[in-house]
């Protein structure tokens, strides 16, 4: 069981790092954008791009590696859960008698 936790983490780490390159090569684009085009992105909007330009596919594979990312996380979330669950522990019980 502990092997599988092993793998899930090591899952983790893969698509953390997918997730990392993804996030700099679409904040790159974006700031490759914003360089041709400064006035048009306001500071709270942030532009994704025509489908099937760079911008748009680099943001989609970000999305894409963040999702992968959260999967991953929560697979290893439920396998420490069931790891957690097999391992058998001491409980304590304790009776109330109410009186009659």
């Amino acid at each position: 069981m502990e092997q599988q936790l092993a793998q899930r983490f090591r899952l983790l780490k893969i698509t953390m790092l997918r997730y990392e390159s993804a996030d700099r090569e679409w904040r790159s684009q974006l700031a490759s954008a914003s360089s041709w085009f400064p006035a048009a992105f306001p500071a709270k909007a942030l532009p994704i791009g025509n489908p099937g330009s760079r911008l748009r596919l680099a943001y989609e594979k970000r999305s894409r590696a963040l999702m992968q990312f959260e999967a991953a996380r929560d697979k290893l979330h439920v396998a420490r859960r069931r790891l957690a669950g097999s391992r058998p522990e001491q409980t304590r019980v304790t009776l109330l008698i109410a009186p009659i």
